[in-house]
């Protein structure tokens, strides 16, 4: 009798266990998924008007904080998680807070990979489905290259853009986005100390490394420009486009970080909005195509298209 007994403790205290491993999992183990409620709990509410400074990017951050892909999925877009793509190494991802407003959630992430430390807004709709993304602060490993941002509490976002050039000019740029009610934003207003003058422009990759086959100016009239210089990792190259056609009737400019697709090919698209570009390269040309729309950083009717001509570089003290 007391065997039989012993027999069915044994079998209780395993049966509770069972069960008890089997909630455990339900509730966030590794390799389960949180429900959308469970994912916006994950992060502080934010009180606006909120403000991101370098500062804030530099202090340290609680590996307990540090969030789990596993258990958020596809809640984060992958270019957060792997901003180097899927061979590169993952990037450790902070919450920073989270708003809602009727339908729509505005959640903020840092991201740290290597000495690039990025915030991004992160923008859910009514579908608990992400509508939009925006880089909106960042840290990079380009000496004096910053970005801090600005949410108020009419969900006016403003970037600020701070970069330091060789010659010790500082450039400064803010743009102004407008957070719609269906989580699309809207680029309201952009300012700038860059010289207004088609022909006197500032080329912002101009002092940064060109070791690379295609790196180097590229030009089709005295302020036409499309400059390529070598990207921070591999299959990656930094660009800055100046467009002065047509007697300057057709003006516009852009930079970025685009990836090589091919041996001899290259694109960008804009992380957080249309803008795409396709790069064409030979041995002495590079074609640009816009396959994206481009309107917030050239004139209407006035495309990043055309064919532009290698320049050979300039031999010190000439």
């Amino acid at each position: 009798m007391k065997q039989f007994l012993y027999v069915l403790l044994a079998l209780g205290v395993m049966l509770a266990v069972s069960t008890g491993c089997g909630r455990q999992s339900k509730s966030g183990q590794s390799g389960s998924r949180l429900s959308y409620a469970e994912f916006l709990q994950s992060f502080p509410k934010l009180t606006l008007p909120y403000s991101y400074t370098g500062d804030s990017l530099l202090q340290s951050l609680k590996d307990s904080l540090r969030l789990d892909r596993d258990l958020l999925g596809s809640f984060i877009p992958d270019s957060i998680w792997f901003p180097e793509g899927k061979k590169g190494s993952a990037a450790a991802v902070y919450p920073i807070g989270m708003q809602r407003e009727g339908a729509v959630s505005l959640v903020l992430v840092e991201s740290v990979a290597g000495r690039s430390r990025s915030a991004y807004l992160l923008v859910y709709g009514p579908h608990d489905t992400i509508v939009s993304s925006r880089k909106i602060a960042a840290i990079t490993a380009q000496r004096g290259h910053t970005f801090t941002f600005e949410l108020d509490d009419s969900y006016l976002l403003r970037i600020h853009e701070r970069k330091e050039l060789a010659d010790g000019q500082v450039i400064h740029r803010e743009q102004v986005y407008g957070v719609n009610s269906d989580g699309s934003q809207t680029l309201i207003m952009t300012n700038s100390n860059q010289p207004a003058s088609a022909n006197a422009f500032v080329n912002p990759v101009e002092n940064l490394p060109r070791k690379g086959r295609y790196s180097g100016d590229y030009m089709a009239g005295p302020a036409d420009l499309v400059a390529i210089r070598d990207g921070e990792h591999t299959g990656e190259f930094r660009f800055f486009i100046h467009l002065n056609k047509h007697n300057g009737d057709c003006t516009g400019a852009l930079d970025g970080t685009g990836a090589f697709t091919g041996s001899n090919t290259g694109e960008f698209h804009e992380e957080d909005g249309p803008c795409a570009v396709r790069f064409s390269f030979s041995s002495s040309t590079v074609t640009i195509t816009e396959t994206g729309g481009c309107g917030a950083y050239r004139g209407i009717g006035c495309y990043f298209n055309g064919t532009y001509t290698h320049q050979k570089a300039k031999t010190k003290g000439k």
